[in-house]
């Protein structure tokens, strides 16, 4: 129920006129799939609803680590390093499209040790 309503918020705020700018939210527990393998890790879901392919990059303070890359109207999984996640960490995501001068950065997103944050990059 409470992911329904996430991604109801989400939808809101996207047709609200807020576009180019992405959405970071911590996925609810109900829905977050990790396979043993990925126990533990704190994984970025990123969900690309632009045409241009982009390189994501978390800004944690004044530094920021590249993930990858990540094409055009596709999803992808990235994990983040783990020496950036001690206790609660206050992050943002930078998407840069391979097409365009303009970068976006997402809110801040309070992230722990095993969670799953959900990146919408909307089409601009």
């Amino acid at each position: 129920m409470s992911s329904i309503l996430l991604h109801l918020a989400l939808s809101a705020v996207m047709a609200a006129g807020v576009t180019g700018v992405p959405v970071a939210y911590i996925a609810p527990a109900d829905t977050a799939s990790l396979a043993s393998a990925t126990a533990g890790r704190t994984i970025v879901e990123v969900d690309n609803q632009n045409f241009n392919d982009a390189t994501i990059y978390v800004v944690q303070g004044v530094r920021s680590v590249r993930l990858g890359r990540i094409t055009g109207l596709t999803k992808a999984e990235f994990v983040l390093p783990s020496y950036m996640i001690i206790g609660a960490e206050n992050l943002r995501f930078l998407v840069r499209p391979f097409a365009s001068r303009r970068s976006s950065l997402s809110d801040h997103v309070i992230v722990s040790q095993g969670d799953v944050v959900g990146l919408v990059i909307p089409p601009f």
